[in-house]
């Protein structure tokens, strides 16, 4: 199965958020296979800024700051792709709740799907995929 499981936690008021992440893998494969292999170990690199985003936004879902279901894009300028021109990978973030009733749901196979209704994570990210 293609996720990764994610924990986010907020010290002060001790709220935690575990989230599983659909698609993580097809989002590395994407992104090592854009990215220009100068840029690949700095922080440009699309997978180090979906690390830095990702903790910001589950941050502002525990605190309320954010509804969802909730978009988010993580881009890769012109420059730093091998195709030169401006990638956006593209994660929606919902609730088990709303990935059961949604057409996203359909598009998840069957076993991914009942891992992720078990699973005691609150959350689901899955990656959409690339936007040129």
């Amino acid at each position: 199965m293609d996720y990764l499981n994610m924990n986010v936690g907020h010290l002060s008021t001790g709220k935690w958020i575990n989230c599983i992440c659909l698609h993580y893998h097809q989002f590395v494969t994407d992104a090592n296979k854009l990215t220009d292999a100068r840029h690949k170990g700095f922080g440009i690199n699309p997978i180090e800024r979906f690390n830095e985003k990702v903790g910001k936004i589950l941050y502002e879902i525990a605190n309320g700051e954010r509804s969802l279901p909730s978009r988010f894009q993580i881009r890769l300028e012109s420059k730093h792709s091998i195709c030169r021109c401006r990638i956006d990978y593209v994660f929606e973030v919902m609730e088990k709740d709303f990935l059961q009733g949604n057409i996203r749901g359909t598009e998840i196979p069957e076993e991914t799907l009942k891992v992720c209704l078990d699973s005691d994570s609150n959350l689901i990210m899955l990656y959409v995929g690339m936007n040129r």
